[in-house]
């Protein structure tokens, strides 16, 4: 990276030379310097350029993170069970923040995929069991913003858990 002299303001400073007070004394610790960037001038930034560069940034977060979230889930085996369930598997995800729009039980499968839980009780065999289950699980149509939340909820429960199982 290349750097560059500061211009504007302070211009007329050479490097190296204290950056003054308002009253012209130098500054202690302050010296003229360089910075990584050119000048950035708000008269040319237009707030379209900067959503569109926000919501690509958050776009490529929430790719890179959705890959992590899948190695870490495949790599933990055996999978855990959910509420106990041996016919589940699957983790429960609390919404990392409040506010988030209420989403159900939102859990992580195995494959990584992050969805809802529907958990439906229906009358069980006569004789076998009182109670059956149904389970189906929605998928999610989550803004990268908030991806990117649950994303990092995930890693975080299943790396706990492996180092847990050390």
């Amino acid at each position: 990276m290349k750097l560059r002299p500061v211009d504007g303001l302070l211009g007329h400073l050479r490097r190296g030379q204290k950056l003054p007070d308002a009253l012209g004394r130098p500054l202690a610790g302050w010296t003229i310097g360089y910075y990584h960037g050119p000048a950035v001038s708000t008269e040319n930034i237009k707030h379209q350029e900067i959503a569109a560069e926000a919501e690509a940034a958050l776009l490529d977060a929430a790719a890179r993170l959705r890959d992590l979230v899948v190695r870490a889930a495949m790599g933990l085996r055996p999978y855990p069970a959910f509420m106990n369930m041996v016919s589940l598997q699957a983790i429960e995800l609390q919404p990392p923040f409040r506010g988030l729009a209420d989403r159900g039980c939102v859990v992580v499968l195995p494959n990584g995929q992050i969805c809802q839980l529907d958990l439906k009780v229906i009358p069980g065999t006569p004789g076998l069991s009182d109670v059956d289950q149904i389970e189906e699980f929605l998928e999610l149509d989550l803004p990268s913003d908030e991806y990117i939340l649950y994303a990092t909820e995930v890693i975080r429960v299943l790396t706990r858990e492996m180092s847990r199982r050390r």
